[in-house]
């Protein structure tokens, strides 16, 4: 966008200063770009961005792989995948992606084990607990 023509554009994005890069995700600002301004640089982070910031877990063996990872994992438990909390957690996955890893679950074998549903949990990486 040229901010010296498109002023309403810029002003409601909040840009003054070029060049400026922002990531939108289902039609709204999800973060201000921040990674390598070349042309490899940028198309890698737009390549790693362009998924989804979540993983589903469909069943008990992808839940337990997915907990076999060294970073802290935040997980909901949910009894459909209509369940409000499922769409905060999706907005806060699409913000926080690169601190943490996100997923969610309505397998009944999953939510049997934990023993939890329709909350959100932090898991701690085993090396931590």
């Amino acid at each position: 966008v040229d901010c010296t023509v498109e002023t309403k554009v810029c002003g409601k994005y909040g840009v003054s200063g070029y060049p400026t890069l922002k990531i939108f995700k289902n039609g709204e600002v999800s973060e201000d770009y921040n990674g390598p301004r070349e042309a490899d640089g940028i198309v890698s982070t737009m390549r790693s961005k362009a998924g989804p910031s979540y993983r589903v877990l469909e069943s008990l063996a992808d839940y337990e792989k997915f907990l076999e990872h060294n970073d802290h994992s935040i997980i909901g438990y949910f009894d459909s995948d209509s369940h409000t909390l499922k769409n905060d957690l999706v907005k806060v996955a699409d913000q926080l992606s690169e601190k943490f890893r996100f997923a969610y679950t309505t397998a009944k074998d999953v939510l049997e084990k934990v023993g939890q549903t329709n909350k959100i949990l932090v898991h701690q990486p085993k090396r931590l607990q």
